[in-house]
């Protein structure tokens, strides 16, 4: 058996002989691994901001779910899962507590319901803020000017607690796509050739 010095010179010579080249693309993806995961924390609780500002918007406007924690729970839920995932109201899954023994009653089962309402009430109030059409990020042609908003057009406005809640997207463009060509069947010619460089 080889003694550990061996081993980790070994390491250590098989690093240095691969080059700078393999030390710069550690620090690299390090560095942008970091930042992604920091965006993405950013992202998720900029959604629950908003989520309980929407809350308590849609408190005012419906007393009668306003004593229930668990559509509470479930209307934020859904609505920052809306934004971060798109739809996903269709089959939501209770978090694990409600998977619990404790939950096999009918006051449980009525916290299960009220969570699954309260998700689906969450994804479609966030449906409606038109919030999600900016989160997704736009390819192909946009209708933007160079410059970014036209002027006049809507900017960040306060949510509940102070913080900027995106403005409501453009509408949709009426650009048509062209319509496709077929390709002919002729064989392509062949590459030119690379003599005498």
């Amino acid at each position: 058996m080889r003694p550990p010095c061996t081993i980790v010179g070994a390491i250590i010579l098989c690093l240095g002989a691969s080059g700078c080249r393999m030390a710069a693309q550690i620090t690299h993806n390090l560095a942008f691994e970091t930042c992604l995961f920091t965006d993405e924390v950013k992202g998720k609780v900029y959604y629950c901001l908003l989520a309980n500002s929407a809350w308590k918007t849609y408190q005012g406007e419906h007393p009668d779910c306003a004593g229930s924690a668990d559509f509470a729970k479930g209307f934020k839920r859904g609505y920052a899962d809306y934004l971060e995932y798109g739809d996903c109201s269709c089959r939501p899954l209770p978090p694990q507590r409600y998977w619990k023994i404790r939950h096999e009653t009918p006051e449980g089962r009525a916290a299960t319901v009220a969570w699954l309402d309260g998700f689906r009430a969450g994804a479609a109030a966030a449906k409606a803020s038109g919030y999600r059409e900016l989160i997704v990020v736009p390819v192909g042609k946009s209708n933007l000017p160079p410059g970014g908003l036209p002027p006049g057009a809507p900017s960040a406005a306060a949510v509940g607690d102070g913080t900027a809640a995106p403005a409501m997207p453009m509408p949709p463009s009426t650009e048509q796509l062209p319509t496709p060509r077929s390709l002919s069947d002729e064989p392509l010619p062949p590459p030119p050739s690379s003599e005498g460089g």
